[in-house]
């Protein structure tokens, strides 16, 4: 069996990695985003799916983000790519090496 690795050519995109953290304001309880730290990351559309939110059929273009791993990465984080912003939706230890990271990711519109 080989190590996990990837041609560090193709981690091209600098990314950052955000998570949540809960706040009180004047208006009650928010959710405020901060900076986890930063990777350099390989972006890859993946084939697109279809889903009901609100009663609405919307399209949705998951993401496979790849990255080195690092520790402490978590589902309920954000990522912000050169060309938008993504929800982590899964995460793959890739063959449970702690080498690679691969993210599945939901592109979020500018309202999300």
């Amino acid at each position: 069996m080989s190590w996990p690795s990837i041609n560090p050519g193709e981690l091209r995109h600098s990314c950052t990695i955000q998570q949540q953290s809960a706040t009180t304001d004047g208006s009650g309880a928010t959710v405020a985003w901060s900076d986890f730290t930063t990777a350099f990351a390989k972006i890859v559309p993946a084939k697109g799916r279809a889903a009901i939110q609100s009663g609405q059929t919307t399209a949705q273009v998951p993401m496979e983000i790849t990255i080195r791993w690092q520790p402490g990465i978590l589902a309920n984080m954000r990522i912000i790519g050169p060309n938008g912003t993504y929800l982590i939706e899964s995460i793959d230890n890739v063959e449970e090496r702690n080498a690679l990271l691969v993210l599945t990711c939901i592109a979020l519109g500018a309202n999300q």
